[in-house]
């Protein structure tokens, strides 16, 4: 799912992907799997995935 996303992204012509998690510690794998797929942390929850043009 999270190729298919990068890929209507890159598509579209958007420069990243921004996703919210909900607060932590409850959500610490949330948080975990974003960053295996390459989000950085930008504050709070928030976090972002640039994408190649």
């Amino acid at each position: 799912m999270m190729a298919a996303a990068v890929a209507y992204a890159n598509a579209m012509g958007w420069t990243r992907l921004e996703v919210s998690t909900p607060p932590l510690p409850a959500f610490v794998r949330s948080l975990a799997f974003y960053q295996r797929e390459g989000f950085a942390v930008t504050g709070g929850e928030k976090l972002k995935l640039l994408l190649s043009t």
